[in-house]
């Protein structure tokens, strides 16, 4: 349901996307947030629940642990989803850009 204004604007994939950039990323967080805001999506600066996608390029073991305790844990993506899917117009499976240590046990 959340994407419902996409099918008029194929430019805005990132509708209903809110993502939480957590620590270092390559591109830069400042570059995630123009690429996102071009296409309807935002960022979040503090967790909180409206979040529904954390970017980040890698994970401590101990935030790994907490988002694998998590009842509905956010997936922990990495920035490349965000500029692989501007370079294809289009949003991308987010699950092809899995943060390795989280992907594991999100089946």
């Amino acid at each position: 349901t959340m994407h419902i204004g996409t099918k008029l604007r194929p430019d805005l994939f990132f509708t209903g996307i809110i993502v939480l950039i957590n620590g270092y990323t390559n591109p830069d967080g400042t570059t995630l947030l123009r690429l996102l805001q071009k296409h309807n999506g935002d960022v979040e600066k503090y967790e909180t629940t409206r979040g529904t996608y954390i970017i980040a390029q890698q994970l401590s073991t101990a935030k790994v642990n907490i988002y694998k305790k998590q009842r509905k844990p956010i997936p922990v993506v990495k920035p490349d989803w965000i500029v692989e899917s501007v370079k294809a117009r289009r949003l991308l499976d987010y699950r092809e850009y899995l943060i390795d240590d989280v992907k594991e046990n999100s089946s």
